[in-house]
């Protein structure tokens, strides 16, 4: 085991190693697009901002779980090394062939499209010769960017690391907002649960181009509003313009209708999230939901 202060150069390579890996996944993320999007400036940001957070996110808590342990157990940290590399070149082909899934079928990889993939026999979802290949060029290129990557992670200095700290709390973008919103609905939920004679009630509203309805966010705070008040609650999905997100949580009664509305105007706020999410971590240990925090 190593001292106090080779763990925390430990948990900087970690931090530039995810850095990293989201700035490179903005790259990726440029497959993403036809040609024959008509944004604006602001969505195209919103887009990126989204992506870089997101990312970052996931391949800080990969590494951190599976890295970091392996980087403090050795001196050397080989082992960590190797299995920095691995993270890093999955997540990476993850998301260059989520890129081409969307490309294709206008969705995102998920369990489905894995299983028609695979036991559909290619009647349902096939690839084409030259785009198999493509892929497994570019899993080959992928491997050299997830090498560049845990070399870039190692390469020391106090410029260096400060800039990685400070790419980190710019891209380490939660959803503050949204998860207060969760906060809110689970606690009105259980209020109005036990007194009785609510209705609850969900709308969403989304951009012309978002395909998935409901959005995921309206399915997690149906899931509270079920556990809170029992029953299903209904949702009812809107797709119009380019609204970026507006989230409508409505409990209505006999004599009054109380409503909690979330509405975004771009993915600034989202940024303060998993900056304020990290302070909340330092005590804390396992997994949580953003949620649990909220409460830590």
């Amino acid at each position: 085991m190593q001292n106090a202060s080779n763990r925390k150069k430990n948990a900087v390579y970690i931090l530039k190693a995810a850095v990293a890996a989201a700035l490179i996944s903005l790259v990726i993320g440029l497959n993403y697009f036809t040609g024959t999007e008509n944004w604006t400036a602001e969505q195209y940001a919103y887009f990126y901002t989204y992506l870089a957070g997101n990312t970052f996110v996931l391949y800080l808590v990969g590494l951190g779980i599976l890295v970091w342990p392996l980087l403090c157990w050795r001196e050397k940290g080989g082992a960590g090394k190797v299995a920095a590399f691995l993270v890093l070149w999955l997540g990476l082909v993850l998301l260059t062939a989520d890129t081409f899934v969307f490309q294709q079928f206008r969705m995102h990889l998920n369990l489905a499209m894995l299983e028609m993939t695979l036991l559909g026999g290619g009647q349902i979802v096939k690839f084409s010769a030259a785009m198999q290949w493509q892929i497994a060029f570019m899993a080959v290129g992928l491997g050299g960017a997830a090498a560049f990557i845990v070399w870039l992670a190692g390469v020391g200095g106090g410029y260096v690391t400060r800039t990685a700290v400070t790419a980190a709390g710019l891209l380490g973008l939660g959803w503050i907002a949204v998860n207060v919103l969760y906060a809110a609905v689970d606690l009105l939920s259980k209020k109005l649960g036990a007194v009785g004679g609510y209705m609850p009630y969900i709308v969403e509203k989304h951009h012309i181009h978002k395909l998935d309805a409901p959005s995921g966010t309206a399915k997690s705070i149906a899931e509270i509003v079920d556990a809170g008040m029992g029953g299903s609650v209904d949702i009812q999905s809107v797709r119009c313009g380019e609204i970026p997100g507006i989230h409508t949580v409505g409990f209505e009664g006999v004599n009054d209708r109380i409503t909690i509305t979330h509405e975004a105007f771009s993915r600034a706020g989202f940024a303060q999230g998993a900056v304020y999410a990290a302070t909340l971590t330092e005590t804390l240990s396992g997994v949580h939901k953003f949620q649990d925090l909220l409460t830590a």
